[in-house]
């Protein structure tokens, strides 16, 4: 169902993976014509405004539930064919020498969110919760998005150790932003290392994806020092735009 042959380096600061074509054709339009109801499920906003999620971890209850292409979906990432995968493109012995990674990758938790973003849904410019390892996003169309819903990477100015990102950058220390279209079938997986600045942009309409992240199964993925903030998503994003 995945085409990981299609699934290239994306040239930026960070390593991420980035393809146009991310699962076969077929099976594609499958999963988009059995999207799921969302009522039928248990759900979770995640602590994020305008946004709706149907977690899927191995056999949970909405794993249990889901139609069975999800749950394959589910499977072929979670597969050691696709973790070995994974990791022959994003370095972790490099991470762990210059990026202070010090995570079990092979042990590591697949928590999926079928996510569901609405008017109002946008982020601000963060780093993923430090347990993650590796994060990705599939699109699934802007067929009923009306305005946004892309998900933009940043280059921070280079700091003298790893140690000093934080969980939100200042945006004057932000440069080379990039935004990724919500285009059918695109997939961005993302080394989630302290300076992997990201953020979903402003939305008008109804954008339909998926994030999953690789989740460290105890304490965190990375060294940090000081690195939160103590504010949620929608406190930054005020103060944001406020800067």
């Amino acid at each position: 169902m995945i085409q990981t042959q299609t699934i290239l380096l994306h040239s930026f600061s960070y390593p991420i993976l980035k393809t146009d074509t991310l699962i076969e054709a077929k099976a594609y339009n499958e999963l988009k014509n059995n999207w799921p109801k969302f009522s039928n499920f248990q759900t979770t906003s995640a602590g994020q405004v305008s946004r709706n999620n149907l977690e899927l971890k191995k056999n949970n209850t909405n794993y249990n539930k889901i139609h069975p292409l999800f749950k394959n979906l589910y499977d072929e990432f979670n597969s050691t064919s696709f973790r070995d995968f994974l990791k022959s493109k994003m370095n972790l012995t490099i991470a762990k020498k210059e990026q202070g990674f010090i995570g079990d990758f092979d042990s590591s938790e697949l928590v999926l969110h079928i996510a569901e973003s609405k008017d109002g849904y946008e982020n601000p410019w963060h780093v993923d919760t430090r347990g993650r390892i590796i994060q990705f996003l599939i699109y699934f169309g802007d067929e009923t998005i009306e305005e946004g819903g892309e998900l933009g990477i940043a280059k921070h100015k280079e700091l003298e150790s790893f140690l000093d990102y934080k969980q939100y950058p200042n945006k004057n220390n932000l440069e080379e932003i990039e935004y990724i279209q919500p285009k059918n079938n695109i997939g961005i997986f993302i080394l989630s290392q302290n300076n992997s600045y990201h953020k979903g942009c402003s939305t008008k309409g109804l954008r339909r994806f998926i994030y999953a992240g690789y989740t460290n199964k105890s304490g965190h993925a990375w060294k940090t020092d000081g690195w939160t903030a103590g504010k949620n998503f929608s406190q930054r994003l005020k103060e944001e735009k406020s800067i």
